[in-house]
This record gives structure tokens, C-alpha cells and sequence, in this order.
């Protein structure tokens, strides 16, 4: 096994679309007018998706509105893969 940080491949699934390059930031409620009014100069925006799992809503509108100029990086956190839990099939 090499200890080459350069010889690392990253799966393609895990890249934002092509021409998205540097850091993105998260998204937070309390920043959606100003990201939508100013335009401030990020690469892209990444969210908790467990946040948008509704139907429609204020959140889901300034989400769709704010990928109309930015890419946007899915997390999701609330099945809890990284725990030694079960998983939750209800979630």
C-alpha cells in the first residue's frame, strides 16, 4: 500500500460537476438572502440534505433558488452510517 497522498484516485460519484474547483462553504438559513441578493464570490455550497426532505416549503425554495447560481454538495447525516447503530429503515 503506498503512503503517496498523489497516488490516492477519487471516485467520480464524489466530484462536484466539472469546472467546480476550490472550497465550498455550508449553507445556512440565516445567509439565503444575502447569497441570493449579493452573489458573493464561492465556489459552491454544500448542505445538510436532511434539512430539504420535505415537500416544498422555505427551505426547499431558497435551495432551488440558490442552484440556479451555485453547485451544490449533498451530506447526508441523520441515518447515522458512521455509528455502531443499527440502521434506522424507518428513516
Amino acid at each position: 500500500m503506498k503512503n503517496d497522498l498523489q497516488s490516492l484516485e477519487v471516485c467520480p460519484k464524489w466530484q462536484l460537476p466539472t469546472g467546480t474547483k476550490g472550497a465550498g462553504i455550508g449553507l445556512r438559513s440565516r445567509h439565503y438572502q444575502d447569497i441570493i441578493t449579493k452573489k458573493p464570490e464561492v465556489n459552491w455550497f454544500e448542505v445538510i440534505s436532511d434539512n430539504y426532505f420535505c415537500a416544498g416549503g422555505l427551505p426547499l425554495f431558497y435551495l432551488e433558488k440558490i442552484r440556479q447560481d451555485y453547485p451544490i454538495s449533498l451530506h447526508g447525516v441523520g441515518m447515522s452510517l458512521g455509528s455502531t447503530d443499527p440502521l434506522n429503515l424507518d428513516y
